[in-house]
């Protein structure tokens, strides 16, 4: 079982309880999913993509840093 500390508790009763049918609920995701796409081209510096060489090179100074411990 999950327990969500949300202040819309109420709306996700009503979910479970039927309030919504499946292709609202698809519909509903896929507004959600729209906005996010648009807040992130329009309001991020992050890159589309991870920089894969600088986070190994993190992760790499990390265990050195350990290491010498």
């Amino acid at each position: 079982m999950i327990t969500l500390i949300k202040p819309d508790r109420e709306d996700f009763l009503a979910i479970r309880n039927g309030a919504l049918t499946y292709e609202e609920m698809v519909e509903w995701a896929d507004k959600q999913e729209a906005e996010l796409a648009s807040i992130y081209q329009t309001s991020t510096a992050l890159p589309k993509t991870p920089q894969e060489s600088a986070i190994d090179a993190l992760c790499e100074d990390s265990i050195r840093t350990f290491l010498r411990l």
